[in-house]
């Protein structure tokens, strides 16, 4: 892992833009292909999803498009994440109740974007009038965070205390990663 990549906002361990699906994949259990090949849904957990630059809002932040446009997010993450194509993203950006880059949903729903404004990302809860739900400070504090949740499935506590070390504010009551897991 390098440094020069590293978002200096985040906390704990530097998230590395050009090495996130390698590092997040890295983290799965291994497979065997023919598995991959008869679970779709199994198959998403190692699928990226890149974003062109083209589609991309110029608003976006530099770390943010690069992530995107080289590494992408991958079809499905735990805990219970979706996450869309480029296109879809631009359809449904265009339906959030706030400008902003939609990024996918979680297991209810709840859309996940970017927003404009902060470069924060937020859920938009749709069972509670679309309340806003924080959920990092950036798309790269994001990324840490999910790289970091295989390890938290043994234990809430330490997933949330590793958090906490990338995004104080991620675990503030109210916020996502501890109501999400």
């Amino acid at each position: 892992m390098t440094m020069e990549d590293a978002d200096p906002a985040c906390g704990g361990t530097p998230v590395v833009v050009t090495h996130f699906e390698e590092m997040l994949t890295a983290l799965l259990p291994a497979v065997p292909a023919e598995l991959l090949e008869e679970e779709p849904d199994l198959a998403d957990l190692f699928a990226f999803q890149r974003h062109p630059l083209e589609t991309l809002p110029a608003w976006l932040g530099p770390d943010a498009r690069r992530l995107l446009s080289e590494q992408g997010l991958p079809r499905q993450a735990a805990p219970h994440l979706s996450f869309f194509e480029a296109e879809r993203a631009v359809e449904v950006s265009a339906m959030l109740p706030e400008p902003g880059r939609a990024l996918g949903h979680d297991g209810g729903g709840n859309l996940l974007a970017i927003d404009a404004a902060s470069g924060q990302v937020v859920l938009w809860d749709h069972d509670n009038g679309d309340a806003r739900m924080f959920v990092n400070r950036d798309l790269l504090c994001f990324a840490e965070c999910l790289c970091e949740f295989p390890y938290g499935v043994e234990s809430k506590q330490a997933f949330l205390q590793a958090v906490a070390q990338i995004d104080p504010e991620a675990v503030a009551e109210g916020a996502f990663w501890p109501s999400g897991y």
